[in-house]
């Protein structure tokens, strides 16, 4: 492994700043000035996480906001929530290009994350559409028709939202001709999908970029590391997280990883996994199992069966049929990507950091995709580069351009 991040940091820090049509040459020059002491992911991820703004959408200045129910034919309710974050002046909404937000795994509209996307896609002139994810509580209480972790049935669904989003829009003569997209995380990955899947619509919707940023590459073996993590971990997911905010702090109110200890490293470990992605998928398979009566939950014995749930029990217990489906070429995020491109929508760009945990630095030489295509930066774990202050505003400008 230490191999293979060699080799693709010297890839991104010696190879020419060429121009490319998807990331500028001052976009890649970019990646050179980052200096950070936070080189374990686990520790530059809290650090994401410690270091921005908690917003509501109410603390975004001038913008009209609008909760809509979008038409989902796959959803028991035939709707699913989001929320319109929509260009003001004078009291009136104006026309405006927009961008749809895709959150992270188990991440709702109302979530900080989508809430402050949203406020840096409003000041750069767009309209924005968050939607939910498919993993989360307000997904899930839509009762969709099909078995939670269906994933390419989700991103079908996340597709007609987007498509009754735009409708909602035109009919009110609100939009100016470019729409994008942009993901994170598991976001990342529908983003890719909702791309390839427009490709092919006959109809398609999307005219300026889709971005992909911290996505899963290849699905099977996101989720084998995940459980990995679980399982290195998995006496502290019955800890109480008030009982881990004493380490929480210490980590946040650092200035550089030399202050911390290896436990402290630990410690940040636990909380990424347990915070980020263990405590909210019981939350979501709690919820799927009461809005389906599977009664799979035991009573006596819920702490050890909590602890011991991972990605892979899921998927053998609720999900077989979309466990294989994982393993299949639509769990790789370059089948996506090559079937925009192969139907004529080739604005599909990927950024993600080379320690993200949810990747190995090896995946990136397997995809089968443009190396151009990639925005790798060498340090920031998972989504944690939007803790890196000045340097991750001036990247964030540099791809999406300035304010307005």
């Amino acid at each position: 492994m230490k191999v293979a991040i060699a080799i693709l940091f010297l890839f991104c820090f010696l190879k020419p700043a060429l121009a490319s049509k998807w990331w500028s040459p001052k976009t890649r020059g970019h990646l050179n000035t980052l200096r950070t002491s936070y080189k374990d992911p686990f520790a530059s991820t809290m650090l994401g996480v410690c270091k921005v703004d908690k917003l509501k959408y109410k603390e975004i200045d001038d913008a009209v906001i609008e909760k809509k129910r979008l038409r989902v034919e796959s959803m028991s309710s035939g709707r699913l929530n989001s929320v319109f974050v929509l260009q003001n002046r004078n009291d009136r909404v104006i026309p405006a290009k927009l961008m749809i937000v895709l959150p992270g795994a188990f991440t709702t509209t109302q979530a900080a994350q989508p809430v402050r996307m949203a406020k840096r896609f409003f000041a750069r002139g767009y309209h924005v559409v968050t939607l939910p994810n498919p993993w989360g509580l307000e997904f899930i209480k839509e009762r969709p028709y099909f078995t939670m972790g269906s994933f390419v049935k989700e991103g079908e669904a996340i597709y007609m939202a987007m498509r009754s989003a735009v409708s909602k829009l035109k009919s009110r003569g609100l939009l100016l001709e470019e729409i994008s997209v942009m993901g994170i995380s598991g976001g990342g990955y529908l983003t890719a999908m909702v791309a390839g899947l427009d490709s092919i619509s006959g109809n398609p919707i999307l005219s300026g970029t889709a971005t992909s940023i911290a996505a899963p590459m290849i699905w099977s073996q996101t989720m084998k590391h995940l459980d990995g993590y679980m399982e290195e971990v998995r006496e502290g997911l019955n800890s109480h997280l008030l009982r881990l905010i004493p380490s929480y702090w210490k980590i946040c109110r650092s200035d550089s990883q030399l202050e911390l200890d290896s436990n402290l490293l630990e410690k940040a470990k636990l909380l990424t996994i347990h915070s980020g992605f263990h405590s909210h998928m019981i939350k979501s398979i709690q919820l799927f199992d009461k809005l389906n009566s599977l009664n799979s939950i035991p009573k006596k014995g819920f702490k050890h069966w909590r602890k011991n749930m991972n990605f892979a029990r899921f998927y053998d217990i609720y999900n077989p049929e979309g466990k294989i489906l994982l393993n299949s070429k639509w769990g790789r995020i370059d089948t996506w990507v090559n079937l925009a491109k192969d139907n004529g929508y080739n604005k599909l760009r990927i950024l993600t950091s080379m320690d993200d945990f949810l990747n190995v630095p090896e995946v990136f030489q397997e995809l089968n995709i443009e190396e151009d295509r990639l925005l790798l930066i060498p340090f920031g774990g998972h989504w944690g580069i939007r803790g890196f202050g000045t340097w991750f505003d001036k990247l964030f400008e540099l791809s999406f351009g300035p304010k307005v």
